[in-house]
């Protein structure tokens, strides 16, 4: 019974990590200002490494008009227990996919890489059947991805943060505690479990 309540507290622990952790990542462009999003052409291929032709850029980060991307790869869907599956490009592909500089080259952002059908930013649709990708999509043809909407961003973010920083009871705190609760209630529902299952 033991084992039963450290396994089950684990899934517990593994299954709030994931869904607070893992949720905003076509959201947080918006918050890198490093991070660009680019569609264009795959030129070239070598192993993980994608040459495109870049036809639009979105926050003007990126300003050269090829690029290579490393660990280019399009991400498709999520697998079991939260894997994800990716497919290698081919020559000729059109394609949208955040980038980040790393080491004096880019990387994919946050696994946001897709097959475009078009490079046309208000009808192209990307392939994935991905949450993640179908909401880069969205962000992709309602401009929602712009230099003056991060701007926006940005500052609203900026304002927000100071307001917090004079209220004694910040969203942080509130995370915690709110995770301390869960914590006591489902650690409160194992022990009742177990004086019942002693109790037979």
């Amino acid at each position: 019974m033991k084992k039963f309540a450290f396994v089950v507290i684990i899934i517990m622990i593994l299954i709030l990590s994931t869904s607070v952790l893992a949720g905003d990542i076509p959201e947080s462009v918006m918050m890198e200002n490093d991070v660009d999003v680019i569609i264009g052409t795959v030129t070239d291929i070598h192993e993980k490494q994608a040459k495109i032709q870049v036809s639009k850029t979105f926050f003007e980060v990126v300003t050269d008009e090829t690029i290579v991307v490393q660990d280019f790869e399009y991400l498709v869907g999520s697998g079991p227990l939260g894997t994800i599956k990716h497919i290698n490009p081919e020559v000729g592909d059109f394609c949208a996919v955040a980038v980040i500089p790393k080491d004096e080259t880019l990387i994919v952002y946050g696994g946001l890489c897709a097959k475009a059908d078009s490079l046309d930013s208000k009808t192209l649709k990307l392939d994935g059947g991905n949450e993640f990708i179908a909401r880069m999509n969205e962000y992709i043809n309602t401009e929602h991805y712009s230099k003056e909407k991060r701007s926006n961003v940005t500052n609203n973010v900026a304002v927000a943060e100071s307001s917090e920083t004079k209220n004694d009871f910040s969203v942080g705190k509130t995370d915690f505690i709110l995770f301390v609760l869960i914590g006591i209630v489902v650690i409160a529902i194992l022990f009742i479990g177990i004086l019942r299952f002693r109790k037979r």
